[in-house]
């Protein structure tokens, strides 16, 4: 090829690339132009305005014709645009959102407009299958039975969340719903998702914390059955022993109501004998048991906050030997009303409660027999807990517990009781007792570590036995002490704690006490 064939051939090529290049650059252009046209004419077919006469509208399951008239009727026997309908639509479907229909909606469908009649179409989608999922051991009635949602429901989202709600605050499984599509046009499927605590919960403990005078040094178990037949009934046992005692309870709890009334009954008895102190050698011991029946209910449920109330009778026998024979017996019948209330907030939480309790005693027969001791009485009990954390975790915690009464001599059974780890610390358990009396505790808890916290207390509390003659209070029925703990979050679900307990204003040493806890 000569040169000047050569100089024709670029000469085509160049012209070709630049046909091309124009060629793209007026097909990009046409693209552009029809899109800005058509939005021109969508734009301004939203601004063409004709007469509507009537809105017509499929009838309504959700809402009432009054509700959806006072919004239609804004746009009757007017001009108005598509903008404008649309803003109608968008009005019907705030309605049902605020009314908690989330799968009904209003549309506006494509259609020629015949003697300025508009139509609109109300979609109002409802429950087709209600899927439970995760409920172990949970029986699907109870869940369902709890729920006022059924299939071919609308769903209504306030109603449900109420629901839900209220379930998760007084049941120890915790409830949450997915939507997805139905088979059915118009149908969606409710999935309820359970998340359930352990059915089997099972513990071993070993503390010092008993009594000096039937041992110190306690061992037992706790066996919990969460829902022993699938309806969130729960069956207990627990077990402890001393050196020179030991007693064991068992427990069932059932629902009586779709809004979790409970009812219950608990059995106990122990059996005790004095090892220790100035009677260890005389053979002294006794032996308690225990029946109870009971109802409770909650009474309010709002978030943060449930209150509760029961009515219980109690019956306790209680029997006194030295030697084997019989010193004393008493039965004594309660019944007792309860009202409590927990309070929770992001960063602390309470628990209370007031108690009434109306008692008769029987002393029976025995060598040892006290005609002054009240057959009859009536005491009342408070208790408050108050918590409060802090930002790097820091907890501060007060407590108190309040035992009145205008009643003298209250059989032993039904006397406050303070020492030990559940009242004043550095005393050993029931140190000393009486007809009334009560206890305030204070305690500050600090991290050291994810595993390790400890805490300085101080507790203080009092007493007021029946002392006759008029004789009056004073010092040896105050109790005092401070002192520190330490708890240890070990794992494998072990948890253990140490306190140093001092005694004050008492001829008492300082006290340290362990506890050690592995559940299951």
């Amino acid at each position: 090829m000569n040169k000047k064939n050569k100089y024709s051939l670029n000469i085509l090529k160049n012209y070709f690339k630049n046909i091309n290049l124009i060629i793209t650059l007026v097909v990009i252009f046409i693209i552009f132009s029809s899109q800005f046209i058509y939005l021109q004419r969508i734009n301004a077919a939203e601004e063409v305005k004709f007469e509507v006469k009537k809105i017509a509208y499929n009838p309504s399951s959700i809402l009432s014709e009054d509700k959806l008239e006072e919004i239609i009727k804004n746009y009757e026997d007017k001009e108005v645009s598509i903008s404008d309908l649309q803003e109608m639509v968008k009005e019907i479907n705030q309605l049902y959102s605020e009314e908690g229909y989330i799968t009904a909606k209003a549309i506006l469908p494509q259609q020629r407009v015949n003697n300025g009649i508009i139509k609109i179409e109300l979609i109002e989608g409802y429950i087709d299958k209600l899927i439970l999922e995760g409920n172990t051991d949970t029986k699907d009635s109870y869940i369902l039975d709890r729920l006022a949602v059924h299939s071919g429901d609308f769903l209504n989202v306030h109603t449900l969340e109420d629901e839900l709600f209220y379930f998760n605050a007084t049941n120890d499984l915790m409830l949450r719903v997915e939507l997805e599509a139905g088979e059915e046009y118009k149908s969606s499927n409710l999935i309820i998702l359970a998340e359930e605590s352990p059915k089997y919960r099972f513990s071993v403990f070993a503390d010092n914390r008993g009594r000096e005078d039937t041992g110190e040094y306690r061992s037992g178990f706790s066996f919990s059955n969460q829902s022993l037949f699938g309806y969130r009934d729960q069956l207990g046992l627990s077990y402890f022993f001393t050196e020179g005692s030991d007693g064991g309870t068992l427990s069932y709890n059932f629902p009586i109501s779709k809004k979790n009334s409970r009812a219950y009954l608990n059995y106990s008895e122990n059996t005790s004998e004095v090892i220790a102190g100035e009677y260890r050698t005389v053979n002294i011991g006794g032996n308690y048991n225990e029946i109870s029946a009971g109802i409770s209910s909650p009474i309010k449920v709002k978030l943060g906050e449930k209150t509760e109330a029961a009515l219980e009778y109690k019956k306790k026998e209680s029997e006194n030997t030295f030697s084997n024979i019989q010193l004393k017996s008493t039965d004594i019948e309660n019944l007792i009303f309860n009202l409590s209330k927990q309070k929770a907030s992001v960063r602390s939480s309470s628990s209370r409660y007031h108690r009434l309790v109306y008692g008769t005693a029987d002393f029976n027969t025995g060598f040892f027999k006290n005609e002054s001791e009240a057959d009859e009485f009536l005491k009342y009990n408070y208790f408050f807990q108050w918590q409060k954390s802090f930002k790097q975790n820091d907890l501060f915690s007060f407590k108190t517990y309040l035992q009145l009464t205008a009643d003298e001599l209250l059989p032993i059974a039904e006397q406050i009781s303070l020492g030990g780890g559940n009242s004043i610390r550095g005393y050993t358990e029931g140190y000393a007792s009486g007809d009334q009396g009560g206890y305030f505790s204070f305690q500050y808890k600090i991290p050291v570590t994810k595993r390790i916290s400890y805490y300085n207390f101080f507790d203080l509390g009092f007493v007021l036995p029946y002392k006759g003659n008029e004789e009056n209070i004073n010092q040896e029925d105050y109790l005092f002490s401070t002192g520190l703990g330490i708890n240890f979050n070990l794992k494998y679900s072990t948890a253990a704690e140490i306190i140093l307990g001092i005694p004050l204003d008492k001829n008492e040493d300082p006290r340290i006490t362990f506890s050690i806890q592995k559940s299951w």
